[in-house]
């Protein structure tokens, strides 16, 4: 996995050769396994403030928010989501990112109506 080089082909033309810094060649068998290693301390680091569901490549972070406090704590939460992305140079796809909030309302005070709504998040 060291020095590898890389170049683009654009309507027949080819770019200089560059340096890959980074990543592993997709499709390679060890590919999911390096991901799991490299991804395995995620839900440990981030357990003081949320929880994380690790599936394949994602991690879906998540907080029960039912207070203002909780509010804050799933702040913490995602920060540190994205300190431990930043120290480990795993970006974040920010295109990926939504936030589903569901929230009850009460209606005639016996009949309760559940609104789902989403949201990018922005980092």
């Amino acid at each position: 996995m060291c020095n590898r080089k890389q170049r683009v082909k654009i309507n027949g033309f080819y770019s200089d050769w560059a340096d890959v810094l980074s990543g592993i060649p997709q499709g390679i068998i060890l590919g999911p396994i390096l991901f799991i290693i490299n991804i395995n301390d995620l839900p440990e680091v981030c357990m003081q403030f949320i929880n994380i569901y690790l599936f394949a490549d994602d991690a879906k972070p998540y907080k029960h928010v039912i207070t203002d406090d909780d509010h804050q704590v799933l702040q913490k939460g995602l920060n540190t989501f994205q300190e431990w992305s930043n120290k480990w140079l795993l970006r974040l796809n920010i295109n990926k990112c939504k936030i589903f909030f569901m929230e009850e309302m009460l209606i005639l005070s016996t009949n309760i109506i559940f609104h789902l709504q989403l949201w990018k998040v922005l980092m």
